[in-house]
């Protein structure tokens, strides 16, 4: 059987957003996947925003290629990965002045970037309480 790649696994490998991934696949970016079932197989194909093609496989292996490059090729803790969360989110704080609620999630109407950050930083937050509740449970 051949490998399945989660939505989640294809955020990491190309340092997106879920959300990113999921517009993409809107976009056609993904040839054969669904937004309504995004499962992506080895040889499932990216087009780039040039016209570049590479399969999930080979998408793979550049981005295991470039963790050893820095250094980074060895699992990270739960706790890192908060960290790192943190420090992500902490940047939209700083950029718009605040925490979401109070700035982004407090407007009515948000530009295309604003829309684009929210949704990022929605994820973020998201991402960072499940991990948060997950080190909670160990």
């Amino acid at each position: 059987m051949s490998k399945i790649y989660t939505l989640s696994e294809v955020s990491r490998l190309m340092g997106a957003s879920e959300p990113l991934i999921l517009y993409w696949i809107s976009l056609g970016r993904f040839p054969g996947v669904t937004l309504e079932e995004p499962v992506f197989r080895p040889d499932t194909k990216c087009v780039s925003p040039y016209g570049e093609t590479l399969t999930i496989a080979e998408i793979e292996e550049l981005y295991h290629q470039e963790q050893k490059r820095l250094g980074r090729d060895k699992p990270i803790t739960l706790e890192e990965e908060i960290q790192i969360l943190k420090d992500e989110i902490r940047y939209f704080e700083e950029k718009y002045g605040g925490p979401f609620e109070k700035t982004l999630g407090a407007k009515r109407e948000l530009s295309s970037d604003e829309e684009r950050d929210a949704v990022e930083w929605e994820s973020l937050l998201r991402s960072l309480e499940r991990r948060i509740s997950n080190l909670n449970s160990q």
